[in-house]
């Protein structure tokens, strides 16, 4: 009986595949994934109160994933790509000001109402779904990301301003794409 079952299951998986492939069907899936792998950042990692801390220090994103094709095939994929944490002024100040901040250790820096106080802004890549195409193809679109930081006046009596930071799209230049061609029989 185990037996006739199988053999039932692969000649329904047999004709399945043949009928997809007669249609030209050779759309991969995911099959697990995706999961965020070792060597992906846990934010900032600085204290943006400290002296000495970086302006721009990166922010690294892995991960991993299995693609599969109508006839079995398997592949397994990893995506890598980075961003970056910016360190800015949130508060309201002149911009002299932040030469008496900086090179003390201030305290200052991490009191969210001092005009000293500082914080990191982060910029992560942008991880698109992936597009399955019926020709085999798989792409997965990423884009790195950058934060421009920008100066807002806070008030036209004083012209005392502070800082915002957007995160800016860079290069899909770590993209992911794998190609597969499906037979056109159940061999």
């Amino acid at each position: 009986m185990k037996r006739i079952v199988k053999m039932a299951v692969g000649l329904l998986s047999c004709v399945c595949i043949s009928y997809h492939m007669a249609l030209g069907d050779c759309t991969p899936r995911t099959v697990s994934g995706p999961t965020l792998l070792d060597g992906t950042s846990q934010g900032c990692g600085w204290d943006s109160g400290q002296d000495g801390v970086p302006n721009f220090p990166p922010l690294t994103k892995k991960e991993a994933r299995t693609i599969a094709w109508p006839d079995g095939y398997k592949v397994d994929v990893t995506a890598t790509s980075t961003g970056e944490c910016r360190l800015y002024y949130p508060n309201c100040h002149w911009n002299f000001e932040l030469g008496f901040c900086s090179n003390t250790g201030s305290d200052n820096w991490n009191d969210p109402i001092s005009f000293c106080y500082r914080q990191y802004f982060q910029c992560w890549p942008e991880f698109f779904p992936p597009d399955y195409s019926s020709n085999g193809n798989y792409q997965q679109t990423i884009y790195r990301a950058t934060g421009k930081v920008n100066q807002v006046l806070c008030g036209s009596i004083i012209n005392d301003d502070k800082e915002t930071v957007e995160c800016q799209r860079g290069a899909a230049d770590d993209s992911v794409t794998q190609t597969h061609t499906c037979p056109k029989s159940c061999d």
